[in-house]
C-alpha cells in the first residue's frame, strides 16, 4: 500500500510517496503541471497539465482525491514493472 506524506501544502503542493516505509516517489503540482516521479528509476510515471499555468495547489478536495489516486495507481504499476 502506498501512502502519501504532504511536504508542502501550496505553491507547489507536493508529497512524498512511501511504500513499506521507503520513499519511492515524489508528487508535485507547480505552474499548472502535476507530475509523479518514481524515484528508483527517476522516471515520470504520471503527468497532467491544467489550464491554469499559475496553479500551485489543487482547487478542491475532489480534484485532489482524484489526482492523488491516479498518482498511486501509476506508482503501483511502476513498482510492479520494477519487481523481479
Amino acid at each position: 500500500m502506498i501512502t502519501l506524506q504532504e511536504t508542502c501544502s501550496a505553491c507547489p503542493e507536493q508529497y512524498d510517496a512511501l511504500y513499506k516505509g521507503e520513499i519511492i516517489g515524489y508528487l508535485r503540482l507547480r505552474w499548472g503541471r502535476f507530475t509523479v516521479t518514481y524515484l528508483p528509476e527517476d522516471k515520470i510515471v504520471y503527468s497532467k497539465i491544467f489550464d491554469d499555468d499559475w496553479k500551485g495547489l489543487f482547487d478542491n478536495k475532489d480534484e485532489r482525491h482524484i489526482e492523488l489516486n491516479k498518482a498511486k495507481v501509476a506508482l503501483c504499476k511502476a513498482i510492479t514493472n520494477d519487481s523481479p
